[in-house]
């Protein structure tokens, strides 16, 4: 079995959002070597943003499922919106419930030869952000069309003249088998673990390994790279 230098998803604990105090939700920042942490609040929502499919995990009973977020910030506050299928069990665990929001990014498995230094280990390359909050229901026809419209928005502008032409009726029992909801973000965590512990020509080397490799997830992994490296 590989032996991974890091086998959790270190993540960094942000302390400018606003933090329920009323909340008994606990959060536990794991093990964060201080090479990976991302602190950065416009770096993280941007993140986010370029990666709004995220997953929405809830609990007591741990439950999960892959939705696509809208990321608004405004004055302090960060706010997710979201719908899902009103079919779906999880919505009866939502309401004034603690969550968590997890935005993946690229990814890739870096091979020891790349490295100056031989003695060493396979390890894996990726960016992802936690978020935290507690959901709030968004009930009723007005607040959900709301939701929807502004995901048309974001995600489908083009698609927003269809949508006004579809009959009443046909809308109207779309909205009848989904919930929609807001998390006002309480806590935020983000993880860019891109060999900023290697040297210069360790990370060129990897760089353009990946680039090279054929496998989309690689090349991704490679822009991300060498953009974010740079802005550092």
């Amino acid at each position: 079995m590989w032996q991974f230098e890091n086998l959790k998803m270190i993540l960094h604990l942000v302390s400018n959002f606003q933090i329920s105090t009323s909340s008994n939700f606990q959060i536990n920042p794991v093990f964060t070597p201080k090479n990976f942490a991302e602190t950065d609040p416009e770096v993280l929502l941007a993140f986010m943003r370029s990666h709004a499919f995220a997953v929405m995990v809830t609990s007591p009973q741990l439950m999960g499922t892959h939705l696509t977020f809208v990321i608004n910030a405004v004055e302090g506050r960060i706010v997710l919106t979201s719908h899902m299928a009103l079919a779906n069990p999880q919505t009866k665990q939502l309401d004034g419930q603690q969550v968590m929001v997890i935005f993946n990014g690229p990814h890739a498995y870096i091979a020891p030869k790349l490295y100056e230094n031989k003695v060493q280990v396979p390890t894996w390359n990726y960016a992802a952000v936690h978020a935290y909050g507690t959901i709030k229901l968004l009930d009723g026809h007005e607040p959900q069309i709301k939701v929807m419209e502004k995901m048309f928005e974001v995600f489908g502008p083009d698609y927003f003249e269809q949508w006004q032409t579809l009959p009443h009726q046909y809308r109207d029992s779309l909205l009848e088998h989904i919930q929609a909801f807001e998390i006002e973000v309480t806590d935020l965590q983000g993880q860019f673990k891109l060999s900023q512990n290697k040297s210069a020509a360790d990370r060129e080397r990897i760089i353009a390994s990946l680039e090279h490799s054929g496998n989309a997830y690689a090349t991704e992994t490679a822009i991300y790279m060498r953009q974010y490296l740079e802005q550092r």
